[in-house]
């Protein structure tokens, strides 16, 4: 997974659920500022230096900065061909990364006093079916925290390793970047209601309050109540509702949500939109993979720059015209599709971009897995391992830690193979959170028809079989530790893996499992 950090905020109605807890929050000295529903966007100042140390700044947004969406990372010439009145009209998607880019490239001199090696997280007001919002001020970028980061871009993907999410200059980051700031409605106390009504910086709110001074009583949940109801009645200062707030404290951060950001229907219904039933909606994008292996693709130079490949993508799509027939989307709408399919298709393909990924739990990683993950690694430039630890999993389930299981791995490919952790086996989830890009999924005969079924929108994944029929098994290899049996041991694990036999050993934790065998022995007499 992405080193990105989780910068997911609890819900107050979560956390405040106790009359102490209320009490507590209602005489604290808080912030409250405006949540913005938008995309994150994340942006990276690049620190650039001559052999002899000498700082370099090249007032360029596509050398100085990263700019990345979900880790794909977006290009000044994704936008060569995108008209932009078209795209402040029309836009529910990639084309209205073209103003994010023009108003950077406005402000790049000012953005050479950022920090250098830092991750910026912004929130962009773009139209999109999957935000609940529809701000009448659209593609404004609301810069709502920063960290120092480490990070590797590689064909298209940015994978970041941030340290801390820090707020502290965000204002003044904000200025050099010309773009906003979270919006403050409330600064201080919150209790009682003079104070309340003094701690109000915005005038909406302190309408709000005096119209309803009747609805603040002495009782903390019924004062609370209130003061909620207040906060999310503020207009957004974007046009229309605000999404939430946010409550920033000394021990951290809550947020007040709207209703509907929890309702599915507001949520399908502003996706119906713009999106046909489900077997209709793939059947199009279907068709349009089609198209772009068929006509764009075998036109171009895989081997040229990317910025020019990219620009040429750009440039054909924004300008192609006979589509797939859509019930919901006009002519600018497919074209980002368009433009989105053949740019993934094209990086796909790009040299050093070939990539497989192989899921399992691995408990332990035996001598079939290493022999499946190498022989990949002589077809592919590099293997993903997710290792599959569900929510509920008990160590009897998962008895090796991710640590031991990552070293057995990296012993026996110190290259060519990525390591992350998943929640479940789905491919599409995991592929989500590979550093890589993935062409071709590995598994064994049992797992073919289920990932075949899962990829079948994206036939452009290869799902490769392994045949597995050497009765090696991570159980027996478990057997073989709770017996102390190095010889059996090592017939079923690769010799870079010998040497963790007393390692596993401790980890299995007889007397746990030994419990574990007689608890089981007991609820089945």
């Amino acid at each position: 997974m992405s080193g990105m950090l989780d910068i997911s905020i609890p819900n107050a109605d979560k956390v405040l659920t106790t009359s102490s807890k209320i009490l507590d929050f209602l005489n604290d000295e808080i912030e409250i500022q405006e949540k913005v529903d938008g995309i994150k966007l994340t942006i990276v100042k690049v620190k650039h230096q001559t052999p002899k140390g000498k700082k370099i700044y090249y007032g360029d947004i596509s050398k100085d900065f990263i700019v990345a969406y979900k880790r794909s990372v977006l290009y000044k010439e994704d936008n060569a061909g995108v008209d932009r009145t078209e795209t402040a009209k029309h836009s529910i998607g990639d084309a209205q990364f073209a103003f994010v880019f023009d108003h950077l490239s406005k402000n790049i001199e000012a953005m050479k006093k950022l920090p250098d090696d830092t991750e910026f997280f912004i929130e962009y007001t773009m139209n999109k079916p999957t935000i609940t919002r529809d701000y009448d001020d659209k593609h404004r970028m609301i810069l709502i925290g920063y960290s120092k980061t480490k990070w590797v871009e590689t064909q298209g993907l940015l994978t970041t390793y941030p340290d801390n999410f820090e707020v502290d200059n965000v204002k003044e980051y904000a200025k050099l970047m010309g773009i906003d700031s979270p919006r403050t409605i409330l600064s201080g106390k919150i209790k009682p209601f003079d104070v309340l009504l003094s701690s109000s910086v915005d005038e909406s709110l302190i309408a709000i309050l005096k119209d309803r001074k009747s609805q603040f009583t002495s009782d903390p949940e019924e004062y609370l109540s209130a003061l909620k109801k207040a906060l999310l009645d503020v207009p957004s200062m974007y046009g229309g509702k605000m999404e939430g707030v946010v409550i920033v404290k000394n021990d951290g951060m809550l947020k007040f949500l709207q209703d509907d950001q929890h309702d599915k229907k507001t949520r399908a219904d502003k996706k119906l939109r713009y999106q046909m039933e489900s077997d209709d909606e793939n059947a199009y994008f279907l068709k349009l993979k089609s198209l772009a292996q068929r006509e764009i693709i075998p036109a171009l130079n895989l081997h040229e720059k990317l910025s020019g490949l990219i620009e040429k993508i750009s440039r054909t799509a924004y300008s192609y015209k006979k589509f797939p027939e859509h019930a919901k989307k006009n002519l600018l709408q497919k074209q980002e599709d368009f433009f989105h399919v053949c740019k993934y298709l094209v990086l796909k393909k790009l040299p050093g971009n070939n990539s497989a990924l192989f899921i399992g739990r691995l408990q332990p990683p035996t001598k079939t897995h290493i022999k499946i993950i190498r022989d990949a690694l002589n077809d592919f430039d590099s293997v993903t391992v997710a290792l599959v630890r569900g929510k509920n999993a008990t160590e009897h389930d998962n008895p090796f830690s991710l640590d031991v299981q990552t070293k057995i791995l990296k012993s026996a490919f110190p290259k060519g193979i990525d390591v992350i952790q998943v929640s479940t086996g789905n491919v599409l989830s995991a592929m989500n959170q590979c550093r890589t890009n993935i062409n071709a999924v590995l598994c064994g005969s049992d797992r073919v028809e289920s990932y075949r079924n899962q990829l079948k929108n994206n036939p452009e994944i290869a799902v490769v079989e392994t045949m597995r029929n050497d009765g090696v098994s991570g159980t027996i290899v478990r057997d073989s530790l709770r017996r102390n049996d190095r010889n059996k041991f090592e017939t079923l694990m690769d010799p870079s893996s010998f040497s963790f036999f007393e390692l596993l050993k401790g980890d299995l934790n007889e007397d746990r499992f030994h419990t574990f065998e007689s608890f089981s022995k007991t609820i089945l007499q």
